[in-house]
Order: C-alpha cells, then sequence, then structure tokens
C-alpha cells in the first residue's frame, strides 16, 4: 500500500497532498496562493497495524473506515506529516439462512403416510396425506433452491417418502383387493361325506337282548330341494319384475375406454352383452353390474361356468380403465332397459353350453338368475394384423347354427334383439332392441349435435320375411319433435334394417347396422 504526503503551505495555511515520493528539500509550488516553499522530511511514526478478518467471518455490508492523523509536535508548517492511509478494516459476516418451514411439513408428512400405507384398504388414508406432503416437497424443493434457503435435503426426503408411500398404498391395496376378489369368485364346492345307509347297521347275525322290543321308528326322508331351472338364452329369465336376457355372446379384443382415450385389450376374452328389462308399470328398478366390485363383503357378482365344471375368472382392466357399454349402476324406470357387458375369460373350445349365475340382490329381487349360453350361440372372432376382428372360417357353422337357434327361440321369426347403431358411427345413435316372437321393443338415448337429451321407445312388430313395423314416441326430446311410425326389412345379406321414418313434418329414411357392444 503507497504512503500518502501531505503538505501545508506556510504562505496561504492551504494543505494538499500527494502520493508520489518526495525527497528532502524539494521545492513545492502552492495550487492556492502559487508561492514556492521547501518540503522537509518528517519524522517517521509507526503505521497503524491493520486488521485483518478471516474471509469466511468477512461481511460485505458491515465497513469500517478509520481514518488515522498522526501529528508531530516539533513539525513546522511546512513539514509533510506522514500518515498510514485511511484503515478499512473490513469484516464479512454471512447472514444466516432463512428456515424452510415447507420442507420440515413434507418429511412429516411424507413419514406419517409411510406408516399407514403398509395396512391393506386402511393405507388408502394415505393417498391424501402422500398428495399434499409431495406437493409441499415440491414446493418447498423449488424454494431451497431458488430462494436459496435451508431444507434442501429434507425437501428431497419428503417427496421421495411421499411418492413411495402413494404406490406403496395402491399396491398393496389392489393386491389385496383382487386376491379377496379371485377368492370369492371360486365357489366353494362342499365335499359330499359318504354316510351309512341304516340297514348297513343291522348286517349280520346280531341276537336282540330283548326278543319284544319294538322295531326302531325310521324318518321319514327329508324332501328334495328343487332346483331353479337354467334359462335357454337368448329367451330372457325373469325375477321378479325383471328380465334378464343374454343378447351376444363372443370372443373378441374388448374395447377399453379410460382417462387416456380408447383402445382394447391385448388378448381376446369372452365378452356378454346382456339386458335388463323392468317390467313394472310403477316402480323402478335399481340395478348394479354383475360385473361386481373389487371389495364387497358379499357376492355381488356373476359366475361363469361351463358344462365340464371349468369357471371361468371375471376379467378387469384396473382402477379407471373399463369396457365400453359398462354400466356400473344405474335406475331402470318402469317399462325401460339398458344394456351391460360383462367379461369373462375365453372358454375352451369344445363345450356344449356355458351356465351364467348371477345373484338377485343386483336388480333388488331376492334369488338368482340363472342363465344356460348354448355353444352355439358364441361367436369367436379374433385380431388380424391390421388390428380388426374377423370372424374365423371354423366359426360360420357355429354362427349359422347360433342364428338358426335364434330363430327357433323366437318363433320362426327372425332375431333382431341386441345393440344397433343408427346412421353414421360418429353420431354415436345406439337403439337397444329386445324381442318375443314376433314383437319388440327398441329404446334409444343419445346427445345430438347441441348436446341435448333426446330419448325414444319404439314398439313394433317383425315378419317371418324380416319386415318390420312399429311406432316411435319420444320420450325426452325438445318441443316440437314429433312422433314417427317406422317401416324398414331386415337385410339377408348384410344383416342391416333400412326402412323410413314418417311423421306430420315429414319423411326421411334410416339404417340400422348391428354392433352388439
Amino acid at each position: 500500500m503507497s504512503a500518502v504526503t501531505r503538505l501545508t503551505c506556510p504562505h496561504c495555511g492551504r494543505s494538499s497532498s500527494t502520493s508520489k515520493p518526495l525527497r528532502a528539500d524539494v521545492k513545492v509550488r502552492c495550487p492556492g496562493c502559487g508561492n514556492v516553499f521547501a518540503y522537509t522530511q518528517p519524522e517517521s511514526f509507526p503505521l497503524v497495524q491493520q486488521v485483518e478478518e478471516s474471509p469466511a467471518r468477512l461481511r460485505p455490508s458491515a465497513v469500517r473506515h478509520e481514518v488515522v492523523h498522526v501529528e508531530n509536535e516539533h513539525a513546522t508548517p511546512a513539514q509533510m506529516v506522514q500518515v498510514n492511509p485511511a484503515q478499512i478494516v473490513q469484516v464479512n459476516v454471512l447472514e444466516p439462512r432463512k428456515g424452510n418451514s415447507l420442507a420440515i411439513a413434507a418429511l412429516v408428512l411424507g413419514i406419517l403416510a409411510a406408516l399407514i400405507c403398509w395396512i391393506p384398504f386402511l393405507g388408502l388414508l394415505a393417498l391424501p396425506v402422500g398428495a399434499l406432503g409431495l406437493l409441499l416437497g415440491v414446493i418447498g424443493l423449488l424454494i431451497a433452491i431458488i430462494g436459496k434457503r435451508s431444507g434442501l435435503a429434507a425437501s428431497i426426503v419428503g417427496t421421495g417418502i411421499s411418492l413411495g408411500a402413494i404406490v406403496l398404498s395402491f399396491a398393496i391395496t389392489g393386491a389385496t383387493s383382487k386376491a379377496i376378489s379371485d377368492a370369492m369368485n371360486t365357489e366353494a364346492v362342499p365335499v359330499a361325506q359318504a354316510s351309512k345307509p341304516a340297514g348297513a347297521l343291522a348286517q349280520g347275525p346280531i341276537q336282540p337282548a330283548h326278543p319284544q322290543a319294538e322295531p326302531a321308528v325310521v324318518p321319514p326322508p327329508a324332501p328334495e330341494k328343487k332346483e331353479i331351472d337354467w334359462v335357454m338364452a337368448p329367451t330372457p329369465a325373469r325375477l321378479g319384475d325383471v328380465d334378464v336376457k343374454v343378447v351376444s355372446a363372443k370372443v373378441a379384443p374388448v374395447a377399453l375406454r379410460g382417462p387416456t382415450g380408447e383402445g382394447q385389450s391385448k388378448e381376446p376374452q369372452l365378452i356378454l352383452t346382456i339386458e335388463v328389462s323392468n317390467t313394472n308399470q310403477n316402480l323402478k328398478a335399481d340395478y348394479r353390474s354383475w360385473a361386481g366390485t373389487d371389495l364387497s363383503f358379499e357376492r355381488d357378482f356373476a359366475i361363469l361356468k361351463d358344462n365340464f365344471g371349468n369357471s371361468y375368472k371375471r376379467i378387469t382392466f384396473g382402477i379407471f380403465d373399463r369396457p365400453t357399454g359398462r354400466v356400473v349402476s344405474d335406475s331402470i324406470y318402469p317399462g325401460k332397459s339398458l344394456t351391460d357387458i360383462l367379461v369373462f375369460e375365453a372358454p375352451i373350445e369344445n363345450i356344449e353350453a356355458l351356465d351364467l349365475d348371477m345373484p338377485g340382490k343386483n336388480i333388488g329381487e331376492n334369488g338368482l338368475v340363472k342363465i344356460r349360453i348354448p355353444a352355439a350361440m358364441i361367436q369367436r372372432l379374433e385380431k388380424t394384423s391390421e388390428g380388426d376382428a374377423r370372424t374365423k372360417q371354423d366359426d360360420l357353422a357355429p354362427a349359422a347354427e347360433n342364428e338358426s337357434a335364434a330363430l327357433k327361440a323366437n318363433g320362426g321369426f327372425p332375431s333382431i334383439a341386441g345393440v344397433w347403431q343408427e346412421g353414421p358411427e360418429k353420431n354415436r345413435i345406439r337403439v337397444t332392441v329386445t324381442q318375443n316372437a314376433d314383437k319388440f321393443i327398441a329404446t334409444c338415448s343419445y346427445q345430438d349435435k347441441e348436446r341435448r337429451k333426446i330419448s325414444w321407445r319404439m314398439t313394433g312388430t317383425i315378419s317371418s320375411e324380416g319386415e318390420i313395423e312399429g311406432s316411435l314416441v319420444h320420450t325426452k326430446a325438445p318441443r316440437g319433435w314429433l312422433n314417427q311410425t317406422r317401416t324398414g326389412k331386415l337385410s339377408a345379406t348384410d344383416g342391416t334394417i333400412t326402412g323410413h321414418a314418417t311423421s306430420q313434418g315429414g319423411r326421411h329414411d334410416f339404417v340400422w347396422k348391428r354392433v352388439d357392444n
């Protein structure tokens, strides 16, 4: 550090300074008055010792300026007083980082969620706790990084624990629920215990103790339980005021719908389309799908077996994905019907029939709905390389037998029961038809382009040649929509129904194409 030389003019008393080194007796001109005076070398004085602090403890904001003046009592006014320059003692004190309460909260919530996520079903409580911990952990992590605050490690640990607790809660509860569902899905088969007949106790020459003893009284045999008869599909089975009918059965990839969009299953499964109709004219029926729920303390699902005794499991597709056409629960108003989809494992090839056993409590009735599905009714579809489903050549003969069985079941009239698409596929106008001999009922509910709810019901007849005629009544429609009279014919080649709809407002054509899903 260079020394500063301070000069005082003896003529005008002005003080000045220079950092250049000066020799003794050098002539100096005063910048104030212009007079020249001689510079005299002052006595040497010790400099103030510079105080240095460790850089780790220096604080830029805490600066103390100390100017030290050293005077010589023997010096003349023209003498220079050499002093150590202004001493700057700089002390850096690191300001402690502010706390991060969100990081601590995330860590506490993550630990709490981790403690309860291991318990099946109760561990679902860890979902909201873990989700809140995950959110606070992410926010705390951003605050620690951007705001240069403490709690970086606590935020990372809290976020990780919360995320792990959420995953474990889903995994453990889902696995437990699936195990319970599989156990309930397997019907227990009681082992018949062989009992000895009453006559077997009297085998051998047993001498009675008292010859005059009365013979033992044999109780009358208990009356045999009358088994519920199986209803052969597609004939509807009635339980109380509700009719249940298997509309179609096919083995094909299952169309799925979920939050991410539409898709289909990788493997073909057995898809049963059932129709549930409320025949009561005054009371509505509450329906819950026979697909069942993952958690139930009593049986609420259908059981499927073949004639060999093989059981077929119900197929589920996770929490979010559902088969297209699945109805979880709904109310069936008097005279109305709905269509639902049940999915099972694909049955073996050489079966004769499938027995579908459904509890009546799902439709508010006591007892069981028991429907037998003939093998001829099952269509087997396979997935081609282009991703479309087509009918195998080996199944054409069973399909023809199925059509023959349907004609026989409907009294010789063509079968139009099932689900149909009216108009282009993009309109999503689905028509559900139920049939009893030559009489049928068609119901439809959809939204138009303006997102208005449209519902109608059509009752009519079909001839043995496939000609249909019926009356269509709008049960829910905008004001001004008129009822119609419809006539058409079932095509023997492509299976479509084409016809005309006539009302007071005019006439238009319609086309029905069978979809059954």
